[in-house]
């Protein structure tokens, strides 16, 4: 999916349960109610140079995110704006080993980056650009099983609560 201008869905572009290896790249979402962009049981997908913002519906849990990655793997999401969305980026339920670098999450009404459900492990945050979130630049909530995360080189600016918060249960990930 390149090139396109996504308004007023559900989720702007929902890959699911079948195409691997798929491209999403040089899109505008905006005012989707889910997501801009959402992957679900699928690998290998590269989603890069996508502007995302406003996906915000006054839904319960974790809708109105950027992007979402659930039980997504060996994916690389790079060089995305997103703003304005209620979360930024999630990782949902054994999304594993991802790269996701020089990504600016701003002005989201909760989060930078999310991590929700467990067995997210193994991915590779670099390079990306938290700030000006309401609640936290990056989170990993209490209770959640998440283990053997890089997050490295990532810049955090005036997050509200918080820049970034590991909860009681993570273990193993590396931060600097």
């Amino acid at each position: 999916v390149k090139n396109c201008k996504i308004k007023d869905f559900y989720d702007g572009i929902l890959i699911k349960d079948a195409s691997d290896k798929a491209i999403v790249y040089n899109n505008k979402l905006f005012d989707n109610n889910k997501s801009g962009i959402r992957t679900q049981n699928v690998n290998n997908t590269k989603i890069f140079n996508n502007t995302i913002y406003d996906s915000f519906s006054f839904g319960p849990y974790l809708q109105e995110n950027g992007i979402i990655l659930e039980g997504s793997s060996y994916s690389t999401i790079e060089n995305n704006t997103m703003g304005g969305n209620k979360y930024g980026f999630v990782l949902f339920s054994g999304a594993q080993y991802n790269i996701i670098k020089n990504n600016t999450m701003n002005n989201s009404d909760n989060d930078g980056i999310r991590f929700s459900g467990n067995n997210n492990n193994y991915n590779n945050f670099t390079q990306n650009i938290l700030k000006n979130n309401d609640f936290y630049g990056m989170i990993i909530p209490n209770g959640l099983t998440t283990q053997y995360n890089n997050i490295w080189n990532n810049t955090f600016t005036n997050n509200g609560v918080n820049n970034a918060f590991e909860g009681n249960l993570s273990t193993n990930n590396k931060w600097n």
